[in-house]
């Protein structure tokens, strides 16, 4: 349901031009998908992670990055509802793989 709802409220922020809600919105549902993995480990390594990603993309974002994040965010949430793992944890690696390609794309651009 967390999820769900934080996917309506991205839209909503995408919807209106929002970066720093789309920003603070796209931090917050990876947050969630961590608590959710009950990793103490998990959490540490990538809540240090985070907040270098955060201020990488929040220059750079723009619609066209909040639209493959919406939909890869809604291909992970599908999965999970659907209580697939390998599809979730598949969907997961396709949307890092996202953002990593951006920012490389960015670093090399600049």
């Amino acid at each position: 349901d967390s999820l769900s709802a934080n996917l309506q409220q991205f839209r909503a922020a995408n919807a209106a031009g929002d970066i720093p809600q789309l920003v603070a919105l796209n931090s917050e549902f990876h947050s969630i998908l961590r608590t959710a993995a009950h990793s103490p480990l998990l959490l540490q390594l990538l809540a240090e992670l985070d907040g270098v990603v955060e201020r990488l993309l929040r220059p750079i974002i723009s619609a066209e990055e909040a639209d493959w994040s919406d939909k890869d965010h809604l291909d992970i949430l599908q999965r999970i509802e659907e209580r697939d793992a390998l599809a979730a944890a598949e969907a997961m690696r396709a949307h890092v793989r996202h953002g990593k390609d951006k920012i490389l794309a960015e670093l090399n651009n600049n």
